[in-house]
């Protein structure tokens, strides 16, 4: 049987190697191409400007004006632009929420130093109207720059070079002041790239230059405030774009680039943000203006987007590329890859520098959908499209090299954990369920046969409610507290077992009376509790009672006193008590002032006599050890007092 198995592996492994060489992997379609005819694209960039959920294009129309485009919601563009800023020259755009309210706005970068107009901040309302809200870097002239959050403040900065390198700091209101750097200059600057190369969660930046050897690329080091530094290290000379990513999975970024005349050539990184030559995809060997790296196909590695070629990243061995056969062929300075149709792939913005043609949209062909539903727990994540998932969407994944996996991820409703108390009746408010309560003084230890909604204690405690909900979704309830009463249970009779009625109880700051069966109730919590019995023509009895988790039958026997004086219970003191059978009695001198006769008996609790001792001294032992662990009552009797009280043999 093993053998059997190996040779499927082996087919599967084949054919997943035969499926990443495949070199019709990626496939796009010619949508659209009659935006802007007449218009000499320089840069692009694309975003939702009018807020309903589809992206729009703004770019720039190298010797006018800017141009924004808005998508139709179908994945096509209204060939008739907003046009703003007048004739002017300009190069670069980039889109940036200036000011974090929400909507996308946008920058553009001088072509031209003779314009005067510098780098210019385009405001947006929030329905795709802009405003003109500043120039900055003004007499400067340059081609690509680049936008992100540069000293950690949360709002996005710019990152500018030409010749001198720029690096505008946004205040948090849109209005962008210099870092106060000076000594930073990459002439010939082509493009930028920023990202953390270093791994210290700061954005780095990476120049490339046209022209001969003397124009290398350069790596400058942010120090996590927007200061930045010359690394010193020399990257490839006579480029156009720049790219960073994880080319060959490793864990760091990687650096792509594309030269003006040449082929597509990688520096990896070590992780530390030093660079070493990687390989060159000598397959092609042409003219490039840009280059982007990003997933095309879901399966977490990066692929190669340049303005006229694709390369898919082999996923059984990442770093090794594979060229596709779709080609792009137009003269462009600038392209941008996003999901255009809201089909969830990513399509293709071509900006073509042509008077007489317009940019072209290539939308991405649909693969075959292996779909699959899942639906997880509220508060529960699942890794899909290379990230944790915790919201509901579709999610895509590789599955082969013209198939993706679909999962239309749904969550169950959060699941209500309220617990209403009535009485010392505990109740989940949800209903529908399955329940388990737990005991919270025990390590939420599951209380057997407790799977009711509703759930009364028998202890005092603390306690929770484990619901679980569509057979899978399981959430513990805060801990209540509950504090259960005891029934103690008073029966009093005389010495010969007749009960008592009206004996008053004195026990927890109440007053309590025996019905005509002696007897007297009343429900305390978990204590040790004094009392007092008394009852006219009776001797007080007192004693304490323990509540420990337990209803508690309490026997009290009155001695009557009719005639006889009653004696004090200070003069009289029993120990140990409880014992193990030997008490030492200790009694007051008054107890037998002018008595005239005197006796000490022992009784058991049904008032049949133990032990009888005469009286001569106030200091004697008892001894019932022979007799069966329980209560017994000391009673001491003269012709003037009479006291009882209750001993306990263990």
């Amino acid at each position: 049987m093993n053998y059997r198995i190996t040779i499927l592996l082996a087919v599967l492994s084949l054919s997943s190697f035969l499926i990443n060489a495949q070199t019709n992997c990626a496939n796009f379609t010619l949508s659209q191409g009659d935006i802007g005819i007449e218009s000499e694209t320089f840069g692009v960039s694309l975003a939702d400007f009018d807020g309903d959920g589809w992206k729009d294009v703004v770019t720039i129309d190298a010797y006018n004006d800017i141009e924004v485009y808005f998508n139709n919601g179908d994945g096509t563009f209204n060939t008739t632009p907003i046009t703003l800023g007048g004739d002017s020259w300009r190069f670069g755009v980039e889109v940036i929420d200036i000011e974090n309210d929400g909507d996308w706005d946008f920058i553009t970068s001088p072509f031209s130093s003779s314009s005067g107009n510098g780098m210019e901040i385009w405001e947006n309302d929030g329905t795709g109207s802009f405003t003109l809200k500043d120039n900055i870097v003004n007499n400067s002239s340059g081609y690509e720059f680049a936008v992100g959050d540069l000293n950690g403040d949360g709002y996005t900065d710019i990152f500018f070079p030409h010749g001198d390198i720029d690096i505008m700091l946004n205040d948090g209101t849109g209005n962008f002041v210099s870092n106060g750097q000076n000594n930073l200059s990459a002439s010939s600057a082509e493009a930028v790239t920023l990202a953390d190369f270093d791994g210290d969660n700061d954005l780095d930046a990476v120049v490339v230059r046209g022209g001969g050897a003397g124009f290398v690329g350069k790596y400058y080091i942010n120090d996590g405030t927007g200061q930045f530094m010359d690394s010193g290290q020399e990257l490839s000379y006579g480029c156009e774009g720049v790219a960073a990513g994880d080319i060959d999975a490793d864990g760091d970024l990687d650096i792509a680039i594309a030269p003006w005349m040449g082929s597509v050539h990688f520096w990896l990184n070590d992780g530390l943000g030093n660079f070493m030559p990687g390989d060159t995809l000598h397959e092609i060997n042409w003219f490039f203006n840009d280059i982007i790296l990003k997933d095309q196909n879901f399966d977490g590695h990066v692929d190669i987007f340049t303005d006229t070629h694709i390369w898919l990243n082999n996923n059984n061995n990442p770093g090794n590329f594979i060229l596709q056969d779709f080609e792009m062929d137009a003269s462009n300075h600038d392209f941008e890859v996003a999901d255009i149709n809201n089909d969830n792939l990513p399509d293709i913005y071509l900006g073509r520098f042509s008077s007489n043609d317009g940019d072209q949209v290539f939308l991405c062909d649909e693969p075959n959908y292996i779909i699959g539903d899942t639906t997880l727990c509220f508060g529960d994540s699942i890794f899909l499209q290379n990230a944790w998932q915790t919201q509901p969407g579709s999610f895509l994944a590789y599955a082969g090299c013209d198939s993706l996996s679909l999962t239309n991820l749904s969550f169950y409703d959060e699941i209500n954990t309220e617990v209403t108390i009535l009485n010392i009746t505990l109740t989940a408010t949800v209903a529908g369920a399955d329940y388990q309560w737990l005991d919270c003084d025990n390590n939420f230890y599951p209380i057997e046969g407790e799977t009711s909604q509703s759930f009364t204690p028998e202890v005092t405690g603390n306690y929770a409610v484990e619901i679980t909900e569509n057979e899978i979704c399981s959430a513990i309830s805060e801990c209540y507290f509950v504090e259960v009463n005891y029934v103690v249970t008073f029966t009093v009779t005389d010495i010969n077992y007749n009960p008592l009625e009206n004996v008053n109880i004195q026990i927890n700051n109440s007053d309590i009376q025996t019905n005509q069966s002696g007897t007297a109730t009343i429900e305390l919590p978990n204590a040790s509790y004094n009392y007092l019995a008394t009852l006219e023509d009776y001797a007080d009895y007192s004693d304490t009672v323990v509540v420990n988790s337990a209803n508690v039958d309490v026997e009290i026997i009155l001695t009557e006193t009719v005639g006889i004086k009653e004696g004090d219970n200070n003069e009289l003191s029993i120990s140990p008590n409880p014992s193990n059978g030997v008490f030492t009695v200790k009694m007051g001198q008054g107890l037998f002032a002018s008595a005239q006769q005197s006796k000490l008996i022992v009784t058991d609790i049904s008032g049949k006599g133990i032990k009888n001792y005469p009286l001569s001294k106030n200091y004697m032992e008892i001894d019932i050890s022979k007799q069966p662990a329980g209560i017994y009552f000391i009673n001491i009797k003269t012709d003037k007092v009479s006291i009882i009280r209750k001993i306990i043999k263990h």
